[in-house]
């Protein structure tokens, strides 16, 4: 099980209203910690611990003024090996 908290952010240029009103990109950066337990033992009996880290980059577009489709959105993570996992999905915004 890896565990990991980070921020997340948002870009938006004004100064390309008529692009960036429908369309911007979002990110995400992480750090924490991985645990392995070996021999199926959850609870203890011999496992190790790494450090972990992730970070992602992905687009929304908008849909309606709080549905978005988030397409493509790439991850990369490290725990002791390396993952690359490429993603879509819908984002609802309950702020506005």
């Amino acid at each position: 099980m890896t565990i990991t908290v980070g921020t997340r952010f948002q870009y938006r240029q004004p100064k390309y209203e008529f692009i960036w009103d429908v369309l911007w990109g979002v990110g995400h950066t992480s750090a924490g910690g991985g645990g392995l337990a070996v021999g199926g033992n959850p609870n203890g009996g011999g496992g190790s611990t790494n450090f972990a880290f992730g970070s992602g980059v992905g687009l929304n577009y908008k849909i309606k003024p709080n549905l978005y489709l988030r397409v493509p959105k790439f991850d990369f993570m490290y725990s002791g090996g390396s993952s690359v996992r490429i993603g879509f999905g819908v984002v609802y915004n309950f702020k506005r």
